[in-house]
């Protein structure tokens, strides 16, 4: 059906929760309730992860690199708080201080709307060539598969003959669009400032912790960081980390540095389970 919203829009999930099939009201920016197609959830397998590892000298920078504006950090497009922003603004960046921010993505498989099929709940988006086959078994009812996506017999029936009274009723109960994904991953976004009396010794420990991040830097790691390691010991240098993660489930709170590139290692299994 055809409305002045026709199209695909990207949000963030609501505070609400959301769950693929809902309706969706875009005047309000609410979720309803009800589901008035007939579908099947299709999952996309597989995983796609970034880092990125940059050097930040102040809060502003600190937020383009995550690519939150400052209205952003305040609210988002439903009204919540943007975690990114939240992280960012109540960060305090200085040019005073070594700061190097490590920013991993983790997302997961894109699960999305597909036609109707009973005997796969959740079928994957690429089966193998032998189980690919659409044509229902002898003992299922034809009526329930589908070759596209269509309404439920309910919303066909509030939906009428389409006049503007039963569009304006249809839209009431189910919305005007619905929930066609959802994206799902985990987050893990960390500020590591190096305070020191020395520059020489905050740029040791600052490339100690860039040599165990990247392969790139490996040939340093022994030397910076048996050097960084003895000024952290005798207190001339201190190293902080403020992190937060969005998304994953199941794992630890890192308490020390180590324990921090473990968490990071540990980023996409923590994804893929919840």
């Amino acid at each position: 059906m055809p409305t002045t919203n026709a199209g695909t829009i990207n949000m963030g999930t609501p505070e609400s929760g959301v769950e693929l099939g809902l309706g969706w009201d875009s005047q309000r920016a609410e979720i309803i309730p009800n589901r008035c197609i007939r579908f099947a959830p299709v999952k996309e397998e597989g995983q796609t992860i970034r880092m990125q590892l940059k050097e930040v000298s102040d809060t502003s920078e600190l937020m383009e690199q995550l690519s939150v504006s400052a209205g952003m950090s305040i609210k988002s497009a439903v009204g919540s708080a943007s975690a990114q922003g939240k992280f960012a603004s109540n960060t305090k960046v200085t040019s005073s201080s070594n700061t190097l921010l490590i920013h991993a993505t983790v997302d997961n498989g894109v699960l999305f709307v597909g036609p109707s099929q009973p005997l796969d709940p959740v079928r994957s988006a690429f089966p193998l060539h032998g189980n690919s086959s659409t044509k229902a078994p002898w003992w299922v009812n034809s009526s329930e598969v589908s070759p596209v996506i269509h309404l439920t017999e309910e919303a066909r029936d509030i939906l009428g003959d389409g006049s503007a009274r039963n569009i304006r009723e249809f839209e009431r109960l189910c919305g005007d669009s619905f929930v066609s994904a959802i994206y799902s991953g985990a987050e893990l976004i960390a500020v590591m400032t190096v305070k020191s009396k020395s520059r020489s010794k905050a740029q040791s420990a600052q490339g100690c912790v860039k040599a165990k991040l990247s392969a790139w830097g490996a040939k340093g790691e022994t030397s910076a960081c048996a050097t960084a390691a003895t000024d952290q010991k005798n207190g001339s240098t201190e190293v902080a980390v403020d992190f937060t993660q969005i998304g994953g489930a199941g794992g630890k709170i890192p308490m020390n540095q180590e324990g921090f590139l473990n968490k990071l290692n540990e980023l996409p299994s923590e994804a893929q389970a919840g």
